[in-house]
């Protein structure tokens, strides 16, 4: 469906089991993903420090927690908002890889 103005929300509805498909492969894709973050952030953190690897550990969490909860809305903002012949989202998907790739090579 093509959309003359990118700020046009979609009008048709979706039903509940493609909500709930949505809900289950969310759930699995974050075990898969924060999982082993997890496990291994704790362990990096015990080899920095021995004595409050447990208040480290939280602090590293939260601070993860709440730059999420402000760029998330941000950046869906942003995304939502952005209008060309490339479409709303895949502008940043692009750039988003890019700086990935950078960060990843230094």
């Amino acid at each position: 469906m093509i959309l003359d103005d990118p700020r046009t929300e979609p009008q048709r509805r979706v039903g509940g089991g493609w909500i709930g498909g949505l809900v289950l492969a969310n759930l699995g894709l974050y075990m898969a993903f924060l999982t082993p973050i997890q496990v291994l952030l704790a362990e990096q953190i015990d080899d920095l420090t021995s004595s409050g690897k447990e208040v480290a550990l939280g602090w590293a969490t939260g601070a993860g927690a709440l730059v999420a909860v402000i760029a998330n809305p941000v950046a869906g903002a942003l995304s939502d908002r952005t209008g060309g012949r490339f479409g709303r989202r895949n502008p940043w998907i692009l750039g988003g890889a890019l700086v990935w790739r950078i960060r990843s090579v230094s």
